[in-house]
């Protein structure tokens, strides 16, 4: 596919602006080299002949009329799907569908496309409160369940979406292999220094020095529990009834 040509924006002034951008020198110019210019009388040459005068035509709209920004619309969500999105947002949405569809029946109604937008505004505000008020909650169990009960925290944070559809979101949430890939690639590519290496230095000794000392992980003897039975206080060791 072709990209659609620019579109430009044209108001009272737009006229007078066009004849004087094309009147001016160098437009002309190209003009005369146009009218001088010799075209085969076959289709490439006809094709030769449109393109080069169009491309006049459309530099002397740049030069003097404004371009039509073309805006994008951002991507709708669907917030029924949301949790907050209770018995007054329905309401709301169902008063603003009524509107909408009286409107387009009667679009020069003055007094229903005033209806219809106070209807939009008090829609959009109802669903900012919903949400607002959805992840004030959130955040004030995550506080009280982080003092009283770490495994309530934990389930609650796992629980924070507000999608109804919990399952996909478990489904699309990263892997524990893909979290430790990332993190492990995180810091992969910095390069440290002087006195980090030093840090590191120590921390190998230390490991070192704790495979040395390995009294503790050698099989306690007969010997030992002699001798620390002797060292109990008389009338405090343990006996079998």
């Amino acid at each position: 596919m072709t990209k659609l040509p620019n579109q430009y924006i044209w108001d009272n002034h737009s006229k007078n602006n066009f004849r004087e951008s094309l009147r001016s020198q160098e437009m002309q110019n190209k003009l005369n080299e146009f009218m001088n210019s010799e075209f085969t009388n076959d289709l490439s040459g006809a094709n030769q002949c449109v393109t080069e005068f169009q491309n006049i035509l459309l530099e002397t709209s740049k030069k003097s009329l404004k371009i039509k920004k073309c805006k994008r619309r951002r991507k709708i969500t669907n917030v029924a799907q949301k949790i907050w999105f209770d018995k007054d947002c329905r309401i709301k949405r169902h008063d603003l569908r009524k509107l909408s569809n009286l409107k387009h029946r009667d679009p020069t109604n003055v007094e229903l496309r005033k209806n219809y937008h106070d209807a939009l505004k008090s829609y959009k505000v109802t669903l900012q409160l919903k949400q607002s008020e959805f992840h004030n909650k959130k955040m004030n169990e995550l506080q009280t369940a982080s003092q009283n009960d770490f495994n309530l925290f934990w389930k609650t944070l796992k629980n924070l979406t507000d999608d109804l559809n919990t399952e996909t979101n478990s489904e699309n949430s990263p892997k524990n292999h893909e979290w430790y890939s990332h993190f492990e690639q995180l810091h992969c590519d910095h390069h440290l220094g002087e006195e980090q290496e030093k840090i590191i230095g120590k921390l190998k000794q230390k490991e070192n020095s704790k495979n040395l000392l390995n009294e503790l992980d050698t099989e306690i003897t007969i010997e030992e529990i002699i001798k620390t039975a002797k060292k109990i206080k008389s009338k405090k060791a343990a006996h079998s009834g």
